[in-house]
């Protein structure tokens, strides 16, 4: 139950911050400065992450399509056969059937 909490408790902060820093824009020195970060971060990040989202799905598909399998002048490859190794050897210690592990690395 304290995870629940704990993920409230930082949107919440982060709603905060945010009602905080709109509170600041009539100042004098730090108004200005919450407009240019504001417009910085509408404009110039967000066509960034769209350029970003559409190389991260292209390199995501042609890793995918590696993975499963290579079709190479109508032979099959798996994985295994590849440049890449054996999946026994010393780059490949251990065969991966999932990637929920991630789910601790992110949170």
């Amino acid at each position: 139950p304290w995870r629940q909490e704990m993920d409230l408790l930082s949107v919440i902060i982060m709603l905060a911050w945010c009602n905080f820093l709109h509170q600041l824009l009539p100042f004098k020195f730090v108004g200005p400065l919450l407009v240019t970060v504001w417009r910085m971060l509408i404009g110039d990040v967000t066509r960034w992450c769209i350029v970003f989202i559409f190389i991260l799905v292209g390199f995501s598909q042609s890793i995918a399509l590696l993975s499963n399998s290579l079709q190479v002048n109508g032979l099959h490859q798996d994985l295994e056969e590849t440049n890449f190794g054996k999946r026994d050897s010393a780059f490949m210690p251990m065969e991966i059937r999932s990637w929920t592990f991630m789910i601790d690395y992110i949170y």
